[in-house]
């Protein structure tokens, strides 16, 4: 995936590889999550049973404001409310 759609970081795949990793487990290691982790474990947590029905019946629409820019997990979350 790095050399198709980030070609120019290809040479340093290496250490771009071990900066993630390091990344994961520094969050781990203090039980922090990311924006991106935010979006992930909501995304999840809309697939359990009860919970996308739970979420969505507060409320009767959503704005979503510079739609252009949601990216496909927000999206999905979208879908799922």
């Amino acid at each position: 995936m790095l050399t198709e759609r980030f070609p120019w970081c290809q040479a340093h795949g290496t250490e771009l590889a071990r900066i993630f990793q390091e990344y994961g487990q520094r969050k781990a290691a203090r039980n922090l999550l990311d924006y991106d982790d935010l979006l992930l474990y909501w995304d999840q947590a809309l697939d359990l049973p009860g919970v996308s029905d739970g979420i969505a019946c507060r409320f009767q629409h959503v704005l979503i404001d510079e739609y252009q820019d949601t990216n496909p997990i927000q999206a999905s979350i979208l879908r799922k409310l």
